[in-house]
């Protein structure tokens, strides 16, 4: 975890999203919502991994823009290589 911690402090301070004293709360939140994801993807558990993900990616939306916004992509559901929705 501590090599996604360096790339998640990393990440936020390229975009500007907290400064080099900033905010760990937020890095702690970020850091558990990608553990979420790790955990469901290591388990193999494919809809857990999707529904963690699509938090996460609507949270940091939400963190960036300060609303929220309704992509594209937020309709389409991930399907398996035989063409199964993933749900």
């Amino acid at each position: 975890m501590s090599m996604l911690h360096r790339q998640i402090v990393f990440g936020m301070r390229l975009i500007g999203q907290f400064p080099s004293s900033g905010s760990q709360t937020r890095l702690d939140l970020v850091e558990s919502e990608h553990a979420l994801i790790v955990e469901a993807i290591a388990e193999q558990n494919a809809p857990r991994a999707y529904e963690a993900m699509f938090e996460h990616l609507s949270k940091s939306r939400r963190r960036l823009l300060g609303f929220d916004a309704v992509p594209d992509w937020s309709r389409q559901r991930p399907t398996t290589p035989h063409g199964e929705t993933v749900r």
